[in-house]
């Protein structure tokens, strides 16, 4: 048991640390590196059908000129503009857009966004600060037919590379997964959070969460496109899987 002239001299050695601009590591080494792993991102999903209406708002209060929006409606063309984030794109709904199925925009290159179609097209951003060199564009018919290559299997996954085998950038990856239907695939790691998701819903999972896909219609077959950091968590040397 500590003392009351131990618990004194301790706040004197502890203030005296302060007054020297170091502090203990020990005080807080349990919550840095805990025992057990501890996420505190939390599973977070934004169905489409509660956030649609609010996207088409956007399109009538919000110009194409006043701010970089993920819609664009019919006729219209966003100004050209560069930034320095990598953006990866995947459409969420419309077609004949002059951005469409997966593309990859570098850092400080510059783009538009447009639609030739009839109804407005809406798409998902996932951005990082890598420097790179390439624009590659993925059309979902290729992806769409790697995954669909083998019909008897009841899960497949496509991860998007480059042509020699990289990944997309030095921070962050891309892949899609089908899952068939009435599967349930494996499921990875801790925690379980049940989300229930449907065409064009949106859903982020921390690190280090079990994380297992049921189709639950009777036929036909769920795809799913995901962007992660495993490109980063590699390079790190942090990455950890355990099939659970």
């Amino acid at each position: 048991m500590a003392t009351k002239d131990t618990t004194s001299t301790k706040e004197q050695y502890y203030a005296a640390l302060a007054s020297n601009n170091v502090s203990p590591l020990w005080t807080v080494l349990s919550k840095m590196v805990p025992p057990r792993v501890n996420p505190t991102a939390q599973v977070t999903s934004w169905p489409y059908e509660s956030i649609c209406s609010l996207l088409m708002d956007s399109g009538t209060l919000i110009t194409a000129e006043e701010a970089e929006r993920q819609l664009i409606l019919p006729g219209q063309t966003a100004p050209a503009h560069r930034h320095v984030a990598l953006v990866l794109r995947f459409i969420v709904e419309g077609s004949r857009g002059f951005t469409a199925g997966v593309i990859l925009t570098p850092s400080w290159h510059w783009h538009d966004h447009g639609s030739e179609g009839m109804g407005p097209m809406v798409w998902l951003d996932g951005l990082d600060l890598p420097v790179y060199r390439f624009l590659p564009k993925f059309p979902w018919a290729q992806t769409a037919a790697a995954l669909d290559a083998n019909p008897a299997e009841m899960y497949a996954r496509y991860e998007y590379r480059l042509e020699n085998g990289a990944y997309l950038s030095q921070a962050i990856g891309a892949r899609e997964e089908r899952v068939a239907a009435g599967t349930t695939t494996r499921s990875i790691l801790q925690r379980r959070v049940q989300v229930r998701w449907k065409a064009r819903d949106t859903f982020s999972v921390p690190a280090w969460s079990a994380v297992s896909h049921r189709y639950t219609l009777e036929e036909g077959n769920a795809y799913l496109f995901a962007v992660n950091d495993m490109p980063m968590i590699e390079a790190l040397g942090l990455y950890r899987q355990e099939v659970v």
